[in-house]
C-alpha cells in the first residue's frame, strides 16, 4: 500500500498558530452567548416546507462532533474517529463547529414558533461523525490537530454504512494545483465512489482563501466530480471574497450564520471565543450545510432520484453566475431527461514518488478556522 501523501492537519481556529499543549482534553473555545433571533423564519423557507421538511432523510455531518441541543431532533451516534479518549465522543463538540453545521441543516422551530431560527430540513435525522478538530489532539500524533484524509475516508464509509442519504463535509484540504496530480488520494476517491454508488449525495465546502489555501488551490474533497462544492455568498448575486472559486458547476449559499445553536448548552451563540479572538460563524463550511439541507428536502420529495439526478435538480435551479441555491426553486423546478447525466470518478494518476517522499503536509480547514483571520474579521466588521 502506498503511504497516503495527504497528512492533513486541521488549521487552528481563525488561522492562529496551532496550540502547543498536548493534553487530550485542552480547554475548549467558549460560545459567544446570544438570544434567539427575533421574528419569523424566512418566507421562502416556510414555503419550501409546504413541499418537504426532510422527514425520513438521514444527513451525515462529518465534522467536529454534534452536541445535544433541544432544538435538534434525532441525532444518531456515527462514531468518534479522533480517539482522544475524552468523554462524549461524537456528541462532544469542543470546537463549536459541527453543532452549528447541524443546526443549519436541521434546527427545529421554537416550541411556540416565536423566533426566526429554523433549519433547512428540520425533520431530517442527523448522523454525527466526529472526524476532525482544531483543538483536540490524536494520541497517535499528539503534536498535530486531529483529522486526516484517511479518517475522512473512514467517516464517509461510516456514513454509507449508516444509510445516509446526504453527507455534509464542512472542511477542505487545499493543495497547490501543480502538486495535485502527483498526490495519492485514492483512499478518499474510493470512499466517494462508494457513496455515489450507494445513493448518497456528498456536499462539501469549497474552501476559504488564505495562507493555507491560496487562490488557485485544489480543494479536497471538493475536487471530485461527484461532490457538490459549495462557495459562500454575500448576496444571491455576489460571492464572498474569501470563498475559493470552484472549477465545476458553481453552487453557493450564505456563508454567515448570525445566530446558531450553542455547542455547549441549550442556548444560542453568535460565534466562539478562542484564546483572545472572537470568531463569528462565517465561511464556506457554513454555506455547505444550506445546500445539504436543500438536498435533504429534495430526497424526501423525489426519493427515487439518484445522486446525479439530485445534482441536476440543484444545477437547474441555481442562479446564473454565482450558482445561488433557492430551496423553493429546487423543489419545484421542472426537469427533463437531458438533466439526468451520469458522472463517474476516475482512477487518479500514478503519483510522483519523489513528491511522496517529501511527506508534504497540508492544512485541513474548518469554516471557523479560516486561513486568514484578517479576511474573516474584516468581512465581519463590514456587516456589523
Amino acid at each position: 500500500m502506498r503511504t497516503l501523501v495527504l497528512l492533513c492537519i486541521f488549521a487552528v481556529l481563525a488561522g492562529t498558530p496551532a496550540p502547543v499543549a498536548l493534553a487530550a482534553e485542552p480547554e475548549c473555545p467558549a460560545p459567544i452567548p446570544a438570544q434567539a433571533p427575533h421574528g419569523s423564519p424566512p418566507a421562502e423557507l416556510l414555503l419550501a416546507h409546504r413541499f418537504a421538511t426532510g422527514a425520513g432523510v438521514k444527513v451525515a455531518v462529518i465534522d467536529t462532533g454534534v452536541a445535544p441541543h433541544p432544538r435538534l431532533g434525532q441525532v444518531a451516534d456515527g462514531g468518534d474517529l479522533i480517539g482522544t479518549g475524552e468523554s462524549g465522543g461524537a456528541f462532544h463538540d469542543c470546537d463549536g463547529h459541527g453543532t452549528i453545521v447541524a443546526g443549519v441543516i436541521a434546527a427545529r422551530p421554537a416550541p411556540q414558533h416565536d423566533d426566526a431560527l429554523l433549519g433547512i430540513a428540520p425533520d431530517a435525522e442527523i448522523i454525527a461523525i466526529r472526524q476532525s478538530s482544531s483543538v483536540l489532539r490524536s494520541p497517535a500524533r499528539p503534536e498535530e490537530s486531529a483529522g486526516t484524509i484517511a479518517t475522512l475516508a473512514d467517516a464517509l464509509h461510516r456514513a454509507v454504512d449508516m444509510d445516509a442519504h446526504v453527507i455534509n463535509v464542512s472542511l477542505a484540504s487545499c493543495v497547490p494545483a501543480h502538486l495535485a496530480g502527483s498526490l495519492d488520494a485514492r483512499v478518499l476517491d474510493e470512499a466517494l465512489l462508494r457513496a455515489e454508488h450507494s445513493g448518497a449525495v456528498v456536499i462539501a465546502a469549497a474552501g476559504n482563501i488564505g495562507t493555507a489555501c491560496p487562490a488557485g488551490s485544489i480543494s479536497y474533497p471538493a475536487h471530485s466530480p461527484t461532490v457538490i462544492a459549495v462557495s459562500a455568498s454575500e448576496t444571491s448575486h455576489d460571492l464572498a471574497q474569501y470563498s475559493l472559486p470552484t472549477s465545476g458547476t458553481p453552487y453557493s449559499a450564505p456563508g454567515r450564520v448570525p445566530v446558531g445553536l450553542s455547542p455547549h448548552g441549550e442556548g444560542f451563540a453568535t460565534g466562539m471565543h478562542h484564546q483572545t479572538q472572537q470568531q463569528p460563524f462565517m465561511g464556506t463550511s457554513f454555506a455547505a450545510p444550506v445546500v445539504s439541507g436543500v438536498a435533504a428536502l429534495l430526497t424526501q420529495r423525489y426519493p427515487e432520484d439518484t445522486p446525479a439526478q439530485l445534482r441536476a435538480r440543484l444545477t437547474a435551479s441555481a442562479s446564473p453566475g454565482t450558482g445561488h441555491i433557492s430551496s423553493t426553486t429546487a423543489l419545484t423546478v421542472i426537469m427533463g431527461e437531458a438533466y439526468h447525466q451520469q458522472v463517474s470518478l476516475t482512477q487518479p494518476a500514478e503519483p510522483d514518488m519523489r513528491i511522496q517522499q517529501r511527506a508534504l503536509t497540508f492544512l485541513l480547514i474548518t469554516a471557523i478556522g479560516l486561513a486568514s483571520l484578517g479576511i474573516l474579521l474584516a468581512a465581519w466588521r463590514k456587516m456589523m
